[in-house]
């Protein structure tokens, strides 16, 4: 009977020996996922911080226009021409900013005919539509460039051919700058 519990006492001790062997390489195996989780989350973390950081700088006004100043000064120009020429016809329909005026005017004088607009006339009147001419078509060149870039190949040809009729009918001229 002592060679029995002899027998039982050296079974639990190669199970308990077997046991902790397994737990052991259980831990390393548990650590070892749990650092390269760790790492992934940290390089998930890094990549995530450069793409903001990206993303911040590309919409970074100062940023661009230290980049590209000729470009910025171009779509500035072009933007307050359009809200120019934009906003007196929604002041003219009796409209601003989107919204309907909230009384009728009261009634002043028969209508007249509208007199047509004033000649820009005067030194600077000449230099002042060139200016105009040069800002639409720079612009453009911009909207040129993107549609070369992007466009399917089989359709480019056509596309800046419309651009460059818009850039026209807009009072710019068209400027190529070497692309198709």
């Amino acid at each position: 009977m002592d060679d029995d519990l002899e027998v039982i006492h050296h079974e639990m001790e190669d199970t308990r020996s077997a046991l902790a062997d397994k737990l052991e390489t259980l831990e390393q195996q548990v650590g070892d996922t749990v650092e390269g989780a760790t790492e992934a989350v940290a390089n998930t973390v890094e990549a995530v911080k450069e793409t903001v950081e990206a993303v911040k700088e590309t919409f970074d006004p100062r940023k661009q226009v230290e980049r590209h100043p000729w470009l910025m000064m171009t779509g500035a120009v072009g933007a307050g021409y359009l809200a120019g020429s934009l906003l007196p016809q929604a002041h003219a329909n009796g409209v601003a900013a989107g919204r309907q005026p909230l009384a009728a005017p009261p009634p002043t004088a028969p209508p007249v005919a509208p007199s047509p607009p004033p000649s820009p006339e005067g030194p600077l009147a000449a230099t002042v539509e060139k200016l105009k001419g040069l800002a639409i078509g720079g612009l453009m060149s911009v909207a040129r460039e993107l549609v070369s870039r992007v466009a399917p190949p089989s359709l480019v040809p056509e596309l800046l051919g419309v651009v460059d009729d818009l850039t026209t009918n807009l009072g710019g001229k068209p400027l190529h700058n070497g692309s198709k």
